[in-house]
């Protein structure tokens, strides 16, 4: 009787265990094209870190009614608290995370059961799968006979178009949406009222000063060193019912807007996008309601965007350009939803007098706005700024203030609690630098604030080449940068900020560590080298 009744869940599988879910087809395809995957539970899954790591492409959104579970979740995954049998509050978490899998792990009655998947499943992505999870034991086998439980799989049959049970889950499955054409075009082909435009000068770059590095690098630094530079143009446009989908893309008509592709080989990973060499190729939106945001709505995300100085580099500034063209007033903003960015985002928004009210959190998944402000690109990657970005950052100084205390003149930027490029003899140049009158700073470890108060300060910036380091938007003309890095980081992107800020710029490249890894590789500099740099270079 026992054998009889025993759930049919494979050996070793945990209550829950959603990595079984991650053989279905269905869900596999998720892996390489834009998804999100909401999960109801009032416990946490031991397979969902494995099964969060496996699907990058794919948000997590926990829903629970269990708020322990907003410290326990892994990383990455988002964690919404409610009352689940609220179908309003329920509905509305799905239209806005847009998900191709939903899973209900709840040890809940089959009516409850039942409610959730009525409110869910017509939310869910054409292709999308809906898992109502086992919990395995003999009462699990016995209530799959109950009259409700009977009732509830002949709805998942009637609602999905297939639907069958495996490995004691109920699964319930969507045809597929079917692709549509579209075509690449220039922002300014795209039928749309007239653009505003922003002047932005030429400029130059800074002189490079290289010490130590490779002739390839040498070389490269040389094409550019002391150049002039045309910046590109700043427009913004006004899109009516634009589409935003996959990595910021912007999609209007049948039309995808070319400057939304900036930062990315076309040729790889663009989500629910293909595209041809001649410009042509199709869009695979698959949700059946795609969230709709009403009233205007600036565009500030690009690819990139969740490393610090690329948002603060590439996208604020887009938000001054559109302040610029005088249509920021009252208008919403797009971000990309990342956790473990929100808080600057909100931070340095919030200096921009955008409250939490007026972001708009994006996924990969399309949504839909009524009118989309478009501010092209401020930057060429990687040697091209706008001296609009060098505007957008002196706004926010003088938004932020200056600090209520004296800060130091000299500063050191370390690095080395990130995973790569990490100067393993820092001991040995902070000893170096302390007895310079130089101060060691850890940005990340700073306020959004507090960082610009710091490079503001500054008229001596000495540290290890990365993120932190386009705070030197921030400094005044004339600071003296000496950057260190290895033997195979290039000298663009901040030769070039260092020029449209009025500095000077100085690198040591030194010796790198593990050279198979190229510019990731930690490195050392030799002291004797940076000794005579600061003596030679004046800092």
């Amino acid at each position: 009787m026992w054998r009889a009744l025993r759930s049919a869940r494979p050996a070793g599988a945990a209550r829950g265990d959603i990595s079984r879910l991650a053989t279905l087809p269905a869900v596999l395809a998720m892996a390489t094209r834009p998804s999100a995957i909401l999960i109801l539970s009032d416990h946490l899954d031991p397979g969902l870190d494995a099964f969060a790591r496996r699907f990058i492409h794919a948000p997590i959104c926990l829903a629970t009614g269990n708020p322990s579970l907003a410290q326990d979740a892994p990383a990455g995954v988002t964690v919404a608290c409610g009352d689940l049998e609220d179908r309003r509050w329920l509905r509305a978490l799905a239209v806005a995370h847009g998900p191709s899998l939903i899973v209900d792990q709840r040890a809940v009655s089959e009516r409850t059961l039942a409610r959730a998947f009525t409110v869910l499943f017509p939310v869910l992505a054409q292709g999308g799968v809906y898992a109502i999870q086992g919990h395995g034991g003999p009462w699990d086998r016995l209530r799959a006979w109950s009259r409700s439980a009977r009732a509830l799989d002949r709805r998942l049959a009637a609602a999905g178009g297939s639907a069958r049970r495996r490995d004691g889950d109920r699964i319930a499955g969507k045809p597929d949406a079917v692709p549509r054409p579209i075509h690449l075009r220039p922002a300014a082909e795209i039928p749309a009222p007239p653009a505003v435009a922003i002047d932005a000068p030429r400029y130059r770059r800074a002189t490079a000063v290289l010490l130590g590095a490779q002739p390839a690098v040498a070389d490269f630094a040389a094409q550019f060193s002391g150049s002039e530079a045309v910046p590109p143009e700043a427009r913004v446009y006004r899109f009516p019912d634009a589409i935003v989908f996959g990595i910021a893309l912007v999609q209007v008509g049948d039309a995808l807007v070319e400057e939304s592709l900036i930062n990315r080989d076309r040729n790889g990973y663009l989500g629910a996008l293909s595209l041809g060499p001649d410009g042509t190729g199709s869009v695979h939106h698959t949700l059946p309601r795609p969230r709709r945001i009403a009233g205007r709505t600036v565009h500030l995300w690009q690819l990139w965007a969740e490393n610090y100085g690329h948002w603060l580099i590439e996208c604020l500034p887009r938000l001054h350009v559109a302040a610029r063209a005088g249509l920021l007033d009252g208008a919403k903003v797009t971000v990309q939803a990342i956790p473990s960015m929100e808080a600057l985002y909100r931070e340095s928004l919030s200096a921009l007098g955008i409250g939490a009210d007026r972001i708009v959190w994006l996924t990969q998944r399309e949504v839909v706005f009524e009118e989309l402000l478009y501010p092209t690109p401020v930057t060429l990657q990687p040697i091209t700024k706008s001296p609009l970005v060098i505007d957008a950052a002196r706004d926010l100084r003088e938004r932020i203030g200056p600090p209520p205390e004296p800060l130091p003149e000299r500063i050191y930027v370390s690095r080395n609690r990130n995973a790569r490029r990490r100067l393993v003899n820092e001991a040995e140049v902070v000893a170096l630098l302390a007895e310079r009158g130089y101060r060691t700073v850890h940005p990340e470890a700073e306020s959004f604030a507090r960082q610009i108060q710091l490079f503001a300060a500054a008229r001596f910036v000495v540290g290890g080449m990365g993120a932190a380091l386009s705070n030197l938007a921030f400094s005044d003309p004339g600071v003296r940068c000496l950057m260190l890095t290895n033997q195979d980081m290039l000298d663009d992107f901040f030769l070039d900020l260092a020029g449209l800020v009025g500095g000077s710029y100085v690198s040591i490249h030194g010796d790198s560590i593990a050279p198979e890894l190229g510019m990731q590789s930690d490195y050392t500099i030799p002291i004797e080298i940076l000794r005579e740099a600061l003596d030679r270079h004046g800092f």
